[in-house]
């Protein structure tokens, strides 16, 4: 069971430093691996940390279909982490790492139906809602408790991403505040924390998109322009993580038609020029990839 818990880890390791190079090939080797590894060890021991590994490794692969665009595939895998979580609920109700990955599964499959035809919606903005509001409950329970407020930002902007087009976008809109201001507070504390800062970037992107939706162009323009920021300081420390480089791309994309003219070429060289240089092999992606061709067509208009 050790060697398999430990060649589980470094396959999964390995993989997300083949998905941060953009080579998805092999990130899906290795975090197939794991999940083989970590399914024999889930047939010889029902225990939770057995269960935590084999969600995991669901969980990346899961990704890793995601950013290729198969999200048929993405779904089945995430529907397979989140149950095998399930399946350890009436044995341990009390456990509060269960609940946390219980309710992270449920924000990421709830994002994933996003992309499922209309029939799923429903139970798309259901999942995001109780995963959020779960989150919430975890966030206020303890304020100090860092972890959880990452995951309140996280599970709020995928909450109100669903309500973006429907009658609750206003609801929406100010849990986007709310999730920002959260990320802001972490901040001032800690300046440099990467994921309070990809999540304050995150929120602004889907502020803009709220403020698009309804006719507000320079509310949009603002928001975009934070969120540029935002990325482009991200970049700095890590200039070919596909995790920053694909929104801040798809985020450019949009901003340069919001831009005054004088302003878009300076813009599109910094954009297109010095990030994609340092970009390397992360525009292997093809996330990355088509977000910086989508970014190329704009500025070339």
């Amino acid at each position: 069971e050790a060697n398999r818990r430990l060649g589980s880890l470094a396959s999964s390791r390995a993989a997300r430093a083949w998905r941060r190079r953009g080579n998805l090939d092999e990130a899906q080797r290795a975090v197939e691996r794991a999940v083989s590894l970590d399914r024999l060890s889930r047939a010889h021991e029902q225990s939770l940390d057995t269960a935590l590994r084999l969600s995991t490794s669901l969980r990346l692969l899961a990704r890793i279909y995601e950013a290729r665009g198969d999200y048929p595939s993405a779904i089945r895998v995430q529907r397979e982490a989140n149950e095998v979580l399930e399946q350890m609920r009436a044995s341990l109700p009390g456990s509060t790492t269960l609940e946390r990955n219980v309710m992270v599964g449920q924000s990421l499959l709830g994002s994933l139906l996003l992309y499922a035809p209309a029939s799923e919606q429903a139970d798309a903005r259901l999942l995001l809602e109780s995963a959020w509001l779960t989150a919430e409950r975890r966030a206020a329970s303890d304020p100090a408790d860092l972890r959880a407020q990452l995951d309140l930002q996280a599970t709020a902007i995928r909450y109100a991403a669903a309500l973006i087009d429907g009658p609750q976008w206003r609801r929406g809109e100010a849990i986007l505040e709310a999730a920002l201001a959260s990320a802001r507070r972490l901040l001032d504390n800690d300046p440099g924390h990467r994921d309070a800062r990809l999540n304050s970037a995150i929120a602004e992107v889907w502020l803009a998109q709220f403020a698009a939706a309804h006719g507000d162009r320079g509310g949009e323009k603002d928001h975009r322009l934070r969120a540029s920021e935002i990325y482009a300081s991200l970049l700095q420390q890590t200039p070919s993580d596909p995790d920053v480089l694909k929104p801040y791309f798809s985020n450019a994309a949009a901003l340069v038609s919001l831009l005054p003219p004088g302003q878009r070429g300076a813009f599109c060289r910094q954009a297109v020029e010095t990030h994609a240089d340092r970009a390397a092999s992360a525009l292997a992606d093809p996330e990355v990839g088509n977000a910086f061709e989508r970014l190329r067509e704009a500025c070339s208009r």
